[in-house]
């Protein structure tokens, strides 16, 4: 029923006052957001680009909250449908006009999936290693054996005396700058093996740190 009632009104828009149409970007937001639920990624950016077009040309300004969350979801959007360059368009689109650090979060691993995406590794490690130092997890420019082994015998000494129970009930991760973090290391795991192997300890210990401190 949303599916087909939106469809309806996206047809009418020209006979719809502003607040109407801005009324039906939020509309069509929801029907992104349900055809994601059904993996229907082309369906869902159709609706997302729809909803962008009901807002006014000062959308970052008169409707900074639904346009924000209209583009962050049309970058993800892209990426998943294969569309690379666009989705970082989009997401530079976002970055320079977001608020604050906590509006940007959804689109910091957008960017850095769809540079490793086109095969440009190094420019997306780079981004990762930026946006984890935003997030208060900042990585050294340089690494050798005894960088690895500090934080080998730091992961050590955070785990002692911790039960396999104890672990498996962890409290679920709350904050969200560690969540964002996370799902930034997530990626840089495998980005790092590719081309900064001396960088994958530091990220897989940085993960096991974040969980035994804000949870799972």
């Amino acid at each position: 029923v949303l599916f087909v009632a939106v469809d309806q009104l996206n047809r009418g828009t020209e006979c719809m006052e502003l607040d109407e149409r801005v009324d039906l970007a939020r509309l069509n937001l929801r029907a992104a957001e349900r055809a994601i639920e059904y993996a229907a990624f082309v369906q869902a950016e159709q609706y997302l680009e729809a909803g962008i077009s009901m807002l006014s040309a000062q959308m970052w300004i008169d409707n900074y909250d639904i346009c924000l969350k209209l583009h962050s979801a049309l970058a993800e959007m892209k990426y998943c449908n294969g569309s690379f360059d666009k989705a970082l368009e989009i997401v530079s689109d976002v970055l320079s006009h977001a608020r604050k650090l906590l509006d940007k979060l959804r689109v910091f691993s957008v960017s850095i999936k769809s540079l490793g995406s086109q095969s440009k590794v190094q420019d997306a490690i780079d981004d990762g290693f930026d946006v984890l130092a935003q997030l208060g997890e900042p990585f050294p420019k340089t690494v050798g054996t005894l960088t690895i082994v500090k934080e080998m015998m730091k992961t050590k000494m955070m785990l002692m005396g911790k039960t396999d129970d104890v672990l498996l009930n962890l409290p679920r991760m709350q904050d969200p700058l560690k969540i964002a973090a996370m799902q930034i290391l997530c990626s840089m795991l495998s980005l790092t093996y590719m081309c900064r192997p001396q960088y994958v300890p530091l990220v897989a210990f940085r993960m096991m740190h974040l969980t035994l401190r804000y949870g799972c």
